[in-house]
């Protein structure tokens, strides 16, 4: 099986595996073994129990695909809040996921519902490849960008912001390299 797997340092034998491939309807068990969804071992990986299916993940405004680049796209990145370890998140190629039970369940951090439809944060729809949070501040998160170079929060995704140099003459490919442990 593919996907990302995770661990929780105060406990050894915990092991998640995040994987959001296989999102056809056939794929979710009904028809053979649950290839899709969050899958949790207590024995070090002995034995997986799935927890949850992609079906029931919130994705906000976007489709199936936010959870990759195409329907069988991968997890770009997951990462854990060094403050907070209940606090994980999910960096794909289209949107950002926070979850704060040690990834049992994750929702939307690129977007948030407005009456009937929803509201961008200001990050979506992008290309990011990488996400960090600050070890200072695990409030701040920053997210480094194919096309758009540096962005950030400072309220744990509420809302994002363009943190790259004003007047800035670089490829922002080149500026995914940040030292965000000082501000």
């Amino acid at each position: 099986r593919g996907g990302v797997f995770f661990t929780d340092p105060a406990r050894p034998n915990l092991v998640r595996r995040l994987d959001p491939n296989y999102q056809n309807p056939w794929d979710d068990g009904r028809y053979g073994p649950a290839l899709n969804g969050l899958f949790e071992s207590l024995d070090a990986g002995l034995y997986w129990t799935r927890i949850d299916s992609y079906a029931s993940w919130d994705r906000g405004w976007h489709s199936r695909q936010a959870f990759g680049s195409t329907e069988d796209g991968p997890v770009a990145t997951l990462g854990s809040d060094l403050s907070n370890p209940d606090a994980i998140y999910w960096v794909t190629t289209q949107a950002i996921f926070g979850s704060s039970d040690g990834g049992r369940r994750f929702a939307p951090l690129h977007t948030h519902p407005v009456g009937a439809g929803w509201q961008s944060t200001g990050i979506d729809n992008v290309v990011m490849h990488q996400l960090v949070p600050s070890e200072s501040d695990p409030r701040w998160l920053y997210a480094a960008f194919d096309d758009l170079g540096c962005w950030r929060t400072r309220d744990a995704g509420q809302i994002w912001e363009n943190c790259n140099p004003i007047n800035a003459s670089f490829n922002p490919v080149s500026y995914t390299h940040l030292d965000v442990y000082k501000r």
